[in-house]
């Protein structure tokens, strides 16, 4: 069966693989986005600068020093960005294209099999005997990206990385001949930098043809379940801790008196000593003890206070 898409555009290509996997509700969800919302972010901007840096290096159209200062859109590339994603993305994939009878697709645009209009475009795509490389670069400095990762869940089973399968797939069905008497299917991320500082920068994985054919299956399912009246809304987890959102911060004493005063509660004036704000100079010989700072005082009050309501209730 073909599923038959309402937009010419693709709502289901390769970079919503994932998402349409797991929440195929999310679909008719982001097509209700007004245009003026669906803003490119900086960090698009620069991925996609880096992505056309990378493509000309291969080309050998330019070299990495004439890429500083060079402008793609809105993003002007750097030499942070030459030292710490370029270079390294650049040479681990030379080193792969360097390996002998390596042929290749830079920038190819495939369709994925049995969705009408799914597309996408695969960075790279080596073939080397009867062995083929699907590659996706990843220029974030954001969560590590990995080609296996367990399940959310449950960690004992693992999962395949969904754009990385949606290329493959999509690859074999646009470039038969390519993937003729191909054996093995390696998917691999290189991201050269993460947040996790001490992540390799290269994660793949081998999938057999079998593998492949699931995906497709259960991919099609999932764009089937997304054009349903009623399809599945799955909540999404951001991955974050409150501390991560929430600063923990200490009020000041004015703070806490406000609060006190709309309880009908009373600060006692002794817990409460008040610092002119800002830097006075004086004379070496007249300094006295340093006057603490804002957040040195807000500690005091508040472990005078403590000793205060300690010693009310004894």
């Amino acid at each position: 069966m073909t599923v038959e898409l309402r937009r010419d555009h693709s709502p289901f290509g390769g970079s919503v693989a994932a998402r349409v996997l797991r929440c195929p509700a999310s679909v008719g969800l982001i097509e209700k986005v007004p245009a003026y919302l669906r803003k490119v972010s900086a960090y698009a901007d620069r991925g996609t600068a880096l992505h056309e840096a990378i493509a000309l290096l291969l080309g050998e159209a330019y070299s990495l020093d004439d890429l500083v200062g060079k402008t793609f859109g809105t993003y002007t590339i750097t030499h942070d960005d030459i030292a710490n994603a370029l270079q390294p993305a650049f040479a681990y994939v030379v080193a792969l294209l360097d390996t002998p009878g390596a042929e290749f697709f830079l920038e190819a645009r495939i369709t994925f099999p049995t969705v009408a209009g799914a597309f996408g475009t695969a960075d790279l795509i080596v073939r080397i005997g009867r062995t083929v490389h699907v590659i996706d670069l990843k220029f974030g400095v954001g969560v590590r990206v990995l080609a296996l990762r367990p399940a959310d869940d449950d960690p004992a089973v693992d999962v395949i990385n969904g754009q990385l399968l949606f290329y493959a797939a999509a690859a074999r069905h646009s470039l038969r001949e390519f993937f003729a008497g191909v054996e093995d299917i390696v998917l691999t991320i290189v991201q050269p930098v993460s947040i996790d500082v001490d992540a390799e920068m290269v994660s793949s994985v081998t999938i057999t043809h079998a593998e492949l054919d699931a995906f497709v299956a259960v991919y099609r399912a999932a764009c089937e379940q997304a054009l349903a009246p009623e399809p599945h809304l799955q909540r999404e987890s951001l991955g974050l801790d409150r501390d991560d959102v929430v600063a923990k911060t200490l009020h000041s004493p004015k703070q806490v008196e406000l609060r006190a005063k709309a309880r009908g509660l009373k600060i006692p004036q002794e817990l409460i000593v008040s610092n002119r704000s800002g830097v006075s100079l004086v004379r070496v010989e007249n300094v006295h003890a340093p006057t603490p700072g804002r957040v040195e005082t807000a500690r005091a009050f508040s472990e005078a206070l403590k000793a205060f309501q300690g010693g009310r209730q004894a």
